[in-house]
């Protein structure tokens, strides 16, 4: 489901399980999440509803006038301004533009791989509790 009235949000806030967000700025986007997962609270529905972003990958200058967040670069330039969204709490990237059957390949075998290799890394990288509990303290001794 999408959109972006009232209305849109508060049945997508009782029933959508995928939302697909409408393209635009980092900022753009995590406001129209923090609108949908409001709409969701009220259902009791927050943490159930996951996120879609269309996104338009391609080499070269970007251009304009498609119905998807517009990246273009080099793959690894690409993964890290998908992994900016993603870091939002997307779980979902369309990927359109992408149609010859090298630029598929390209795209999963180097910018979706560098994607998921960094979203992986990321998340061993957090905080467990009781990561460190085996550890012992160092001893302090008072001086004086």
């Amino acid at each position: 489901m999408g959109g972006q009235s009232g209305t849109a949000l508060k049945v997508a806030g009782r029933h959508a399980d995928v939302f697909e967000l409408a393209p635009g700025s980092i900022n753009e986007v995590r406001q129209l999440m923090e609108r949908v997962r409001g709409a969701a609270a009220e259902h009791g529905r927050a943490s159930k509803l996951r996120f879609a972003l269309p996104v338009r990958i391609h080499q070269g200058v970007s251009t304009t006038g498609h119905k998807a967040v517009d990246v273009s670069g080099p793959p690894a330039q690409v993964a890290l301004s998908l992994l900016a969204y993603a870091g939002l709490g997307i779980d979902e990237f369309m990927i359109v533009g992408v149609d010859t059957p090298r630029e598929i390949a390209t795209a999963g075998r180097e910018t979706i791989a560098l994607l998921r290799n960094s979203l992986a890394r990321r998340e061993t990288e957090e905080f467990q509790p009781g990561a460190f509990a085996s550890r012992t303290r160092p001893e302090t001794r008072a001086v004086g």
